[in-house]
């Protein structure tokens, strides 16, 4: 049985790094697997890129930028995080040539291979959803549920709703037979009510992660290494897009954080990723911040370890998450994790046995959490219970497993 894996990028985002702990979680349990990308930035013997020389791959650039414009036109309310997938690649007869059994999709956006070439895949699909984009319309996260709807608009004020025009296209081109696995139960839940994928088999597996990597290096050590105070308490923020991203919810940790116990001078909020924007919001609060890069490193995972162990609490007030790797690592590093309810983020946190889970949105619920994280006891005790958690739980043996036995079921 062989599985070739999809996805746009190799090494940047979310979703390359979960594809590529899947992929390697599956070839070490023998499950043959190779992950075909749009551009191979590192060497890999499991990787093979869809383009094979530049003019190939420089045409591929201008579609994007075409694909830019196009959604401009047509009203996106991003232009550049919106996807339409319009423009056509070729990559299906790749995949169709391939000595695969089964194709596993996963985040297949920037023009990579357009609607309408997926319904030319004649080889059984498996789709990992990482997000909500393969069963809404051309927004990758969205709060409005248009998605359940074969008519209800996006936006009525719009005379022509460019989510809706890319919904009725997936609805058009995207088969009954596409198995779905989704990343929480969370995701799972919306998918099952989506006017695309409600027929579907739809599962839930949740992402990978190798315990035996991502473990802690021990406080005292992570904060020589990094020239943290003893003293303090630190408060971690990790998201790769950053403080300006309001899906993740930053502007919500600020809000917590000047509801809790502790005096400011005895704590600082670290920042894992952009900070483009914080010297306007250190002008309206007096926190002490600890920045690392304007973007995650992403490839630098002795530092994200050493910021994991070194931390005292993670802060994750994310509005929508499918899941979310952040809390799998940190939590490989036992470091406990403050979240809302109503996320992916249930899927791997039990409320007050080894984190906490604040009711939805609710910042002095957060605040709660923050607090109770803070006893020394509570956070020794929540520290180890979620590292268990995470070694069993989202262990490479135990998630290739549940793979395997759904690609069984279709070959």
């Amino acid at each position: 049985m062989k599985i070739l894996h999809v996805n746009y990028h190799q090494t940047q985002g979310g979703a390359s790094v979960a594809v590529n702990r899947l992929v390697k979680a599956l070839n070490s349990n023998n499950v043959e697997s190779e992950l075909l990308v749009n551009e191979k930035k590192v060497n890999d013997i499991y990787v093979t890129p869809q383009f094979k020389n530049l003019f190939s791959l420089y045409f591929h650039k201008i579609k994007k930028i075409f694909s830019i414009y196009l959604k401009k036109l047509l009203g996106a309310n991003d232009i550049y995080k919106d996807s339409i997938s319009i423009f056509p690649s070729k990559l299906h007869n790749t995949i169709n040539n391939s000595k695969a059994d089964i194709i596993n999709l996963h985040w297949i956006c920037n023009e990579m291979i357009s609607l309408k070439e997926i319904n030319k895949i004649n080889k059984p699909i498996v789709w990992t959803l990482l997000d909500m984009w393969p069963f809404a319309g051309s927004t990758h996260y969205t709060e409005n549920d248009f998605y359940k709807f074969h008519n209800k608009k996006f936006d009525e004020k719009k005379i022509f709703n460019i989510e809706n025009w890319v919904l009725n296209r997936k609805k058009k081109y995207f088969s009954n037979d596409i198995v779905v696995i989704c990343v929480s139960k969370w995701l799972e839940r919306l998918v099952k009510q989506s006017y695309i994928f409600k027929d579907n088999k739809i599962f839930t597996v949740p992402l990978a992660i190798d315990a035996n990597e991502w473990k802690s290096i021990g406080k005292i050590s992570a904060r020589k290494i990094i020239n943290f105070n003893e003293d303090k308490k630190y408060f971690l923020f990790s998201a790769f897009n950053g403080i300006g991203d309001k899906r993740k919810g930053f502007d919500l940790l600020l809000e917590a954080v000047s509801k809790i116990d502790l005096n400011i001078k005895d704590f600082e909020i670290v920042i894992l990723g952009n900070t483009e924007g914080l010297e306007e919001i250190k002008n309206k609060y007096e926190y002490n911040f600890r920045t690392f890069d304007k973007k995650k490193p992403i490839n630098n995972y002795d530092l994200i370890k050493t910021i994991y162990s070194a931390c005292d609490i993670l802060i994750m007030p994310s509005r929508l998450e499918c899941l979310g790797q952040v809390p799998l690592e940190a939590g490989g590093c036992s470091l406990p994790c403050v979240s809302f309810k109503d996320t992916g983020v249930e899927d791997i946190i039990n409320h007050k046995e080894d984190g906490y889970l604040a009711e939805y949105l609710n910042t002095d619920d957060l605040a709660n959490g923050i607090n109770l994280l803070c006893n020394e006891t509570i956070n020794n005790k929540m520290s180890k219970n979620i590292r268990n958690k995470i070694a069993q739980e989202f262990s490479y043996e135990k998630i290739s497993k549940k793979y395997k036995d759904i690609y069984k079921t279709l070959t």
